[in-house]
């Protein structure tokens, strides 16, 4: 076996303690056992109870979770100690293939170094395994060599629902006088909808960048896609803007644990100012692939339209009703990138918003009821906001008319949506005003993933896509 001379070649002085994180055959057992080491077996990254000389890793496929994993081990392990990792990883994603189970090399190196070992050597083996069977474009067998070094300034790992505490606490003080309490953290990253990354410094949470999974139609293919939320660095921390920084090192873990081929999100979004997009875009980490603007119309106060009328929607039968308009939106929409708008996604993300009151307002045809549009809406002091649309956009321009009716009667002064620049003409805009937003729609690029231009101008995303309104 190929493992046996790498091992030999690498041990320390006799006797010591070694930990083996793998299967160790019989015969190389005996043989270490009678050259005077004391061995620790297991099959994972469990730090050892007593100090080690050596660490071996003989299948780099047990690293489940490098950045867990390696903050563990390197906790337990004596200054400058060594570690040998060999075994199969992935190179390149593929475009067609499910989640990927073996460590991605590039990621898997950084994620390492980030937890405070050095890499020493790494060696390409594949060609000395005669039995590879896997395509050696995507694939390789290799042999990483890593040290001890100092401490990193933060420990990076992902984040779980038992950090919820330390995640809204420091919500509470970037974004103060906002507050994010424990029911809208619940209704944002609970049930498995969310995921992310923090960096910490002992037991204080400094940074956080977050992600809401969502079903998304990626040219009228379903898929799974990630908007990134609460993205926050602690005051104290914000100085370092580089590659070494508690954003980069949080922004970067993040798609490589998640985004991308091969991964739990198909491609990742969201919606940053400028001055952040372009710190994000300096160190490599999103590409700008659209803009929002904001669309605002005086409200009318009118008679009755002669063919469509407005109501509050009924629930109790809703669900046919939204599964057919957004079934005419997905099919009006093939050709773009858009969040499923389904009876379920309309309930969670506005009927059991912990603060916030919407209204789902359903315009029909007068004479056959047959439903056009429905509109969310949003009442911010005299301004109707317009939320959501869900139906073909032919219907945008007589479902906007009857909002502004109803803005009207209510006595608001106006009717305003947000929509991504690319898809404003789709709006009626002969008395609309229209101004850019302080928001560009990002795209990650820091995986092994789709190209920016591919998507580029393709996202259909209004006001009630962001988690913020």
């Amino acid at each position: 076996m190929l493992i046996h001379p790498l091992l030999c070649n690498t041990l320390p002085p006799a006797p010591c303690t070694l930990l083996i994180i793998g299967s160790l055959d019989t015969t190389l057992h005996e043989y270490l056992v009678m050259r005077g080491y004391h061995l620790i077996q297991q099959m994972d990254f469990t730090p050892p109870a007593v100090p080690v000389a050596r660490v071996y890793c003989l299948e780099i496929g047990l690293i489940k979770d490098p950045l867990d994993d390696f903050n563990q081990l390197y906790s337990a392990l004596p200054a400058q100690t060594a570690v040998y990792l060999w075994g199969t990883v992935c190179i390149q994603r593929q475009i067609n293939q499910l989640i990927e189970q073996l460590p991605t090399l590039s990621f898997l190196l950084w994620q390492i170094q980030r937890c405070g070992f050095k890499l020493l050597a790494q060696k390409d083996l594949t060609t000395e395994i005669s039995d590879f069977s896997l395509n050696p474009q995507h694939y390789a067998y290799i042999a990483i060599e890593l040290q001890k070094t100092t401490p990193p300034r933060w420990q990076i790992n992902q984040v779980s629902e038992k950090d919820s505490p330390a995640i809204r606490q420091l919500f509470n003080q970037v974004f103060t006088p906002k507050i994010m309490s424990e029911a809208l953290w619940t209704w944002k990253y609970a049930a498995g909808r969310g995921i992310g990354m923090a960096a910490w410094t002992g037991t204080e949470m400094v940074a956080h960048y977050g992600g809401i999974l969502r079903r998304i139609l990626y040219f009228g293919n379903v898929k799974t896609a990630v908007q990134i939320a609460d993205v926050m660095v602690l005051s104290t921390e914000r100085g370092v803007l580089t590659k070494k920084g508690a954003f980069f090192l949080t922004a970067a873990s993040f798609p490589e644990y998640f985004v991308g081929y091969g991964a739990i999100a198909w491609l990742g979004y969201g919606f940053p100012s400028e001055r952040h997009l372009r710190l994000a875009q300096h160190l490599d980490l999103y590409a700008p692939v659209g803009r929002m603007v904001e669309l605002t119309w005086q409200s009318e106060q009118t008679p009755p339209k002669l063919f469509s009328r407005i109501q509050h929607l009924n629930l109790e039968t809703a669900e046919a009703v939204i599964t057919q308009l957004w079934k005419n939106m997905a099919n009006s929409l093939h050709t773009a990138l858009l969040g499923v708008r389904d009876w379920d996604y309309l309930q969670y993300r506005y009927l059991q918003h912990p603060h916030n009151t919407y209204e789902l307002l359903l315009v029909t045809h007068r004479l056959t009821g047959k439903p056009l549009g429905l509109a969310v809406i949003f009442i911010e002091g005299d301004i109707c906001r317009l939320m959501d649309f869900i139906g073909s956009p032919q219907q945008l321009q007589t479902t906007i008319a009857q909002v502004r009716r109803v803005a009207g009667r209510r006595g608001l002064t106006h009717v305003s949506t947000w929509i991504t620049e690319n898809f404003s003409t789709m709006f009626p805009l002969i008395d609309a005003q229209q101004k850019p937003l302080d928001i560009q729609i990002p795209h990650s690029i820091w995986c092994q993933g789709i190209a920016p231009d591919v998507v580029k101008n393709h996202w259909w995303l209004m006001a009630g896509d962001t988690d913020f309104l």
